[in-house]
């Protein structure tokens, strides 16, 4: 499966015309925050800058992590067509 950064900015911006799920998950204790923040330096710094978000996709687990401009972290799961937000304490 081949990932097109359009798709992902439009899977974002309108997700259930993709048949996409909205799951947030806040996180439960400063560890997990700390492990958020993590994925999401890592998405910034490895990561591919498209219009204004950074975007790193792991083919083998069919996810793409994206970070915003905002600084908003989410996991793209494209086998159960979920989409994950994660928010820091």
């Amino acid at each position: 499966m081949s990932f097109k950064f359009e798709d992902i900015k439009n899977i974002l911006q309108n997700p259930s015309i993709k048949g996409f799920r909205v799951s947030v998950r806040k996180a439960v204790n400063f560890s997990e925050s700390n492990t958020f923040q993590s994925i999401s330096k890592t998405t910034v710094k490895e990561g591919t800058n498209f219009e204004g978000m950074w975007i790193k996709c792991i083919k083998e687990r069919l996810e793409c992590d994206v970070v915003t401009e905002e600084g908003d972290l989410y996991i793209i799961n494209f086998k159960d067509k979920m989409i994950i937000k994660l928010e820091y304490i």
